[in-house]
């Protein structure tokens, strides 16, 4: 997935597109939790079957070692995740992704239908997080 962090507090996810450094993107995210500031990750879309399938060993493990040593920040500085899609159209393999990734990051996620839904139930998240 690619990050784009221009928006802050709202991360935006975006599926790859071709090759581009995932190096960068955890660079994207570490300096997003050094902030100490609330956020809302979006993703733009549900990750297809493929995209999971096709991460290479590497990536996957570098992105679990991420979400582990950054667990405690997560959970303090993310008021939760958005994709934007719908949830029972999913194949089992990629619900059980989302439901690793989420454990794994300790945030909540949500489903909505596009990115106006996505933008106000982020801001919704924000405000109560920020209470």
């Amino acid at each position: 997935m690619k990050i784009d962090i221009a928006t802050h507090p709202l991360i935006w996810m975006s599926s790859d597109e071709g090759d581009h450094d995932h190096e960068s993107d955890a660079d994207k995210v570490k300096s997003i939790l050094n902030k100490e500031e609330g956020f809302v990750l979006i993703a733009e879309s549900i990750p297809k079957l493929s995209e999971i399938r096709d991460l290479n060993s590497q990536d996957k493990i570098e992105r679990a070692k991420l979400f582990k040593e950054y667990k405690s920040e997560f959970k303090s500085y993310c008021a939760g995740m958005i994709i934007i899609g719908s949830l029972s159209k999913l194949p089992i393999a990629v619900k059980k992704a989302i439901e690793g990734m989420s454990k794994m990051m300790g945030v909540h996620m949500k489903f909505v239908t596009d990115k106006e839904n996505a933008t106000k139930m982020a801001y919704k998240m924000l405000d109560a997080h920020n209470k």
